[in-house]
């Protein structure tokens, strides 16, 4: 698992899925491993070449979201696994589905935790999809894009933005530039 984990911040994404599988060989009831090898599968399908829109990045997607709801049903409590098949799936367009899982992990990890970023991604997309529709609902499109708004805001009063923050130190994220605030985000993606 170790070696998996380093892989994986290290963006070798592939090389980690390997020694994951391997820890999961010897261990499939390990809810790390599973939800380890669940996030190397989404981060193979959101690469450029994939994307999620080819029908490799969209195996990727599925293979992750199976994993992650296996290694969901073995620790149910496991809020990073909720967030990386969140992204999983808003990646496959599934925004309800997504939607779920995003508010499950921000439960889990935290209103300044990125599935809130995620979870601003979601009403986002939800909000659009809607804004497309010939009869499409004013008001849920305005609540979705305050919801947005509501869990962005969460999620950037705890954004350190490129630095460790000690536990006394206080961050004021209106203090970031702009500029780093997007920057940063990039980074996410």
């Amino acid at each position: 698992i170790y070696l998996g984990r380093v892989y994986l911040e290290k963006n070798m994404y592939r090389e980690a899925q390997q020694k994951l599988a391997d820890a999961r060989q010897i261990n499939p009831q390990n809810p790390e491993a599973a939800m380890l090898y669940g996030k190397a599968s989404v981060r193979l399908a959101m690469r450029p070449s994939g994307m999620g829109g080819d029908q490799s990045g969209q195996g990727q997607l599925a293979q992750a979201i199976e994993t992650l709801t296996q290694a969901i049903e073995i620790k149910p409590d496991l809020g990073e696994a909720y967030l990386e098949r969140g992204r999983a799936l808003m990646q496959s367009r599934r925004t309800e589905y997504a939607m779920e899982d995003l508010l499950k992990a921000v439960q889990l990890l935290g209103p300044t935790s990125d599935a809130s970023a995620d979870l601003a991604s979601v009403y986002s997309m939800r909000a659009a999809q809607e804004g497309q529709k010939q009869d499409g609902d004013v008001d849920k499109i305005v609540g979705d894009f305050r919801s947005a708004l509501a869990a962005f805001e969460s999620y950037l009063q705890g954004a350190t933005f490129g630095r460790k923050v000690a536990p006394w130190e206080k961050v004021d994220p209106l203090t970031q530039s702009p500029e780093k605030v997007l920057l940063s985000l990039a980074d996410l993606r």
